[in-house]
């Protein structure tokens, strides 16, 4: 099996544009044989990176809450325009594709991870478990309900987001 890792970056707080991004990536993929394909956390519309600097301002800044509002606003469904979009280009090129995105749910938002089947479309939606430090003024704790090993090519593979990886429950779930 060929596996790929995306190394882009994202058109940053633009779902429509980062959309557009997988898609061709998807479809160049398809054309080097890969039939597996992971993107980076929250690469659907972009990692928060004032998350990780304390936020915006001060404790109390109105910036941070503009920058919160954007965000969601970023953010996408599920269910949505985007993520079709990306499942009906993971079916035409017939690859199995891991996507991290920053998923709105109500006025809640959560770093996400999508297993999307060529066959079958998404198969899997993996909310991160505990979002680290900053990342908790931006993202909601998810919980193990996502947390799904799927049949690749005849091998069962599973994925988690980020500082999981080093969470030793986390990684029992998906080894058992």
């Amino acid at each position: 099996m060929r596996i790929a890792a995306a190394q882009a970056h994202p058109i940053w707080m633009d779902a429509d544009g980062t959309a557009e991004k997988i898609v061709g990536m998807i479809r160049s993929a398809a054309e080097e044989g890969v039939e597996l394909l992971a993107f980076p956390e929250t690469f659907l519309p972009g990692y928060p990176f004032w998350a990780l600097l304390g936020g915006v301002g001060r404790l109390g800044d109105p910036r941070d809450a503009d920058a919160y509002a954007a965000y969601l606003e970023a953010a996408v469904e599920v269910d949505g325009p985007h993520v079709r979009q990306v499942a009906d280009a993971a079916r035409e090129a017939g690859i199995f594709v891991y996507l991290g995105l920053a998923e709105r749910v109500g006025g809640s938002v959560y770093a996400t991870l999508l297993a999307i089947s060529p066959d079958a479309g998404v198969v899997g939606a993996h909310r991160k478990l505990m979002p680290t430090h900053g990342e908790r003024t931006v993202w909601a704790m998810g919980d193990g309900h996502g947390l799904r090993v799927h049949d690749v090519g005849g091998l069962r593979i599973g994925g988690l987001n980020c500082w999981e990886n080093w969470m030793p429950l986390a990684r029992y779930a998906l080894y058992a």
